[in-house]
């Protein structure tokens, strides 16, 4: 198997064993107070304060942005200001989050985590986000907001699958890792799993993106904005089956800019 980086900044660099390193190129409601009703678990009607007349929400129930004059429980499914809540295998990250989030797959099902637009996560010890899915699916992470998820001691985002589907992010903004070993994003992806693919943007940490795929399939890493290691590397990249292939404008690191291991 195959292993492209391409990288156009000259602080890169890359270490390879086993495999060539070479460079080549809403619109959603926002409803305040008043009274909700459910049908089956889904928001039927909104009937608002001062006597307006109720809104049916049965067709676009899932588009439902619960404003903060509303009381809401987790279990409903519905985003809870400050927190990622909870929905069966979907989580979705709102408001102001400030200690870690624990999220743990419950079934077979992929594992969704959807961070607001609004949302901004900064957390002042330990791991911003932790996902863990020990079942039969995989991990998907978006994240297309322009605030970043930061972690001040800790990794930012880690994501641990070993179950049997793939990993798969997309982030917009920018992440950021603290700490003397931590990384900006760390995914460890076993031999159960299949293909690791990371869409980014701007990412640090000690070590800035840390991947290892275990799994049957490709690696791919590509970043819009720079990477930077301020501890260790830049870019470590590990992969056991397939092609790997990191596609980078400006990586940087303490130690060295882009290691890549493919033994496929």
């Amino acid at each position: 198997m195959t292993t492209h980086v391409t990288a156009s900044s000259p602080e890169r660099s890359a270490q390879s064993r086993r495999g060539a390193a070479h460079s080549k190129p809403g619109g959603a409601p926002i409803l305040r107070g008043g009274r909700l009703t459910k049908v089956a678990g889904l928001v039927a009607s909104y009937a608002p304060a001062l006597g307006l007349p109720g809104i049916s929400l049965l067709a676009s129930a899932s588009a439902l942005a619960i404003g903060a004059g509303a009381l809401w429980g987790a279990s409903a499914g519905v985003a809870v200001a400050n927190s990622c809540t909870p929905n069966n295998n979907f989580f979705q990250c709102a408001g102001t989050i400030t200690q870690t989030q624990t999220l743990n797959a419950t079934g077979a099902l992929d594992m969704s985590v959807f961070v607001d637009s609004s949302a901004t996560i900064n957390v002042a010890s330990g791991v911003g986000i932790e996902m863990t899915q020990p079942h039969a699916g995989g991990i998907e992470f978006t994240a297309n907001l322009g605030q970043s998820i930061s972690a001040a001691a800790g990794t930012a985002i880690h994501a641990n699958n070993t179950g049997g589907g793939k990993v798969d992010f997309t982030i917009s903004g920018a992440v950021s890792g603290g700490g003397t070993t931590d990384a900006g994003i760390k995914v460890e992806n076993d031999s159960s799993g299949s293909t690791v693919n990371l869409k980014v943007a701007s990412v640090t940490g000690a070590a800035g993106i840390d991947v290892t795929n275990s799994g049957s399939g490709t690696l791919d890493i590509y970043a819009t904005g720079p990477v930077r290691g301020t501890g260790k590397g830049g870019i470590k990249a590990s992969n056991s089956v397939g092609n790997l292939t990191i596609t980078a404008t400006s990586v940087s690191g303490a130690t060295y800019g882009i290691q890549a291991t493919n033994t496929g």
